[in-house]
């Protein structure tokens, strides 16, 4: 995954999870909580999701590095 697409990955997990937060934090002020812990894991999985494209990035790039640094050793 290239910058740009861990970039966009990171803005939409984290604009959905902020969504779901909101959408539970709505469906708790109706009383409605089984539909807000619903809307909670959602926005957890988001979440989830962008710190899993972030570490995938984060590993890609240090390969990255320690691949040129061995080239440039030999």
């Amino acid at each position: 995954m290239d910058l740009e697409q861990t970039i966009m990955s990171l803005i939409v997990f984290g604009g959905n999870a902020k969504s779901d937060a909101m959408l539970a934090i709505d469906s708790a002020k109706k009383g409605d909580f089984a539909q807000a812990d619903e809307q909670i894991a959602q926005a957890e999985q988001a979440l989830l999701e962008a710190h899993h494209s972030s570490n995938e990035a984060r590993l890609n790039r240090n390969d990255q590095s320690a691949y040129k640094g061995l080239q440039r050793s030999l």
